[in-house]
């Protein structure tokens, strides 16, 4: 009996046609990254050079890495509410739905494609603007003192590391949630997907701002609870617990986002 839900052959068959379809747009986007970041490091580099005074070796390579790793990590919320493009019109909807394959098929294809594979697609961009940036440097002012090849992944994991073994799978989590969030955005918001759900998500923080301190009392006596819980354990358990939490959240999201897409599927005329 052929599987309706799921089939491996059906789900390579449809990732293939999105790759295919799209190759243009994503070869875009991974440009216009590349692009954009070799110029940011090849006029930063210079920024650094104009002090004639200043030896590479004391760049702030922390602070570039750290720099570098957030708009990452801003792309990564940006690629998640643009995750259902063909959701914006009535024809790319209908065209859509229409496709012969089931809706958890099409949803990890473009969890795949959006989510993923953009950060390690990301961080190779980074590299190869790095490697730009070095060689252009070398070519155009041989004797400037240029930084070499920066690791921008590594020091970064192991500072991290250093402080607590379960801090970068605590950050890791948490950004992952916010792209969960985003996820939910581009099923209910297709058109500005990341602007609505940015709006949205400030004016929960503000709700939850406004809420709290009308309880403060309550929060106050709930707060100190909870920290009396945290105290008594040690920080591996206390990052245990954050990070199944956080795992929690991201899986009831993503379910969520789902959910909301194989509704839309199933009543596609009621479709805004």
């Amino acid at each position: 009996m052929k599987n309706n839900v799921f089939d491996w052959s059906r789900f390579l068959l449809y990732l293939k046609k999105e790759t295919t379809e799209r190759r243009r747009f994503y070869l875009l986007i991974l440009l216009g990254i590349y692009g954009g970041l070799t110029l940011l490091m090849w006029l930063g580099n210079l920024m650094y050079e104009a002090d004639n005074d200043l030896n590479a070796d004391k760049v702030d390579l922390t602070f570039i890495r750290w720099f570098i790793t957030s708009i990452g990590v801003f792309l990564s919320w940006i690629s998640a509410s643009l995750m259902l493009p063909d959701l914006k019109t009535r024809p790319r909807r209908v065209a859509f739905l229409m496709t012969p394959a089931s809706t958890l098929e099409k949803y990890l294809a473009h969890v795949l494609l959006y989510v993923v594979v953009f950060l390690p697609a990301y961080f190779i961009c980074v590299q190869a603007a790095d490697l730009t940036r070095f060689l252009l440097m070398k070519l155009l002012y041989p004797t400037s003192q240029a930084t070499g090849l920066i690791d921008f992944v590594t020091p970064i994991v192991s500072g991290l590391w250093e402080i607590h073994p379960l801090l970068p799978v605590t950050l890791a989590l948490g950004n992952l949630l916010m792209i969960a969030y985003f996820t939910l955005g581009a099923v209910i918001w297709p058109k500005y997907s990341f602007i609505k759900a940015y709006a949205s998500l400030y004016v929960i923080s503000m709700a939850f701002l406004i809420v709290s301190v009308l309880i403060n009392t309550f929060l106050y006596y709930v707060l100190r609870f909870v920290s009396d819980i945290f105290a008594g354990m040690s920080d591996t358990m206390t990052y245990l617990i954050v990070d199944l939490m956080l795992l929690s959240a991201c899986a009831a999201l993503f379910t969520g986002a789902y959910r909301l897409l194989l509704r839309r599927e199933l009543q596609p005329l009621k479709l805004p």
